[in-house]
């Protein structure tokens, strides 16, 4: 017997199917800032890709663009975002090989700091639990004195 209550929805993603991540690669290609990033696009946009894709394509070009164009790696920021699309970076916590990707290391007289990450390389991506891209990570590493 109804409630009266409408049935509770299950758990969608803020934009289904990548809708905002589409929008900002077509924004992005359409700028004109590099004609290989824009035929890039247009051919990840023209097979369909799926929402993973979408969102590591989004990673991908703001990695690269950032630097040169910031304006556009913080539209594609701004997209992962409201995707539900969460940036991983574990500056100062423990290192797990599991969950990053140690790039380098670089030395610390800091016994409390030996294996915790120094700096991200590279932010991770996650996509509520599945990993879309593991953050590459520096490691602070203390040898033993000699």
């Amino acid at each position: 017997m109804p409630t009266g209550r409408p049935a509770p929805s299950p758990a969608q993603p803020p934009l289904s199917a990548g809708e905002g991540l589409a929008r900002a690669l077509t924004d992005v290609a359409a700028s004109g800032a590099s004609p290989a990033v824009t035929q890039q696009i247009e051919r990840l946009l023209d097979e369909g890709r799926d929402r993973t894709a979408l969102a590591l394509a989004c990673a991908r070009f703001r990695d690269q663009l950032g630097e040169r164009f910031p304006e556009l790696a913080e539209l594609l920021a701004t997209a992962l975002a409201e995707a539900g699309i969460q940036e991983v970076r574990p500056d100062g916590l423990p290192f797990d090989g599991e969950l990053h990707e140690a790039v380098d290391t670089t030395p610390t007289d800091d016994p409390d700091a030996h294996d915790t990450v120094a700096e991200t390389v590279r932010a991770g991506y996650l996509d509520g639990d599945q990993v879309l891209r593991v953050p590459q990570v520096v490691v602070y590493r203390r040898e033993p004195p000699s």
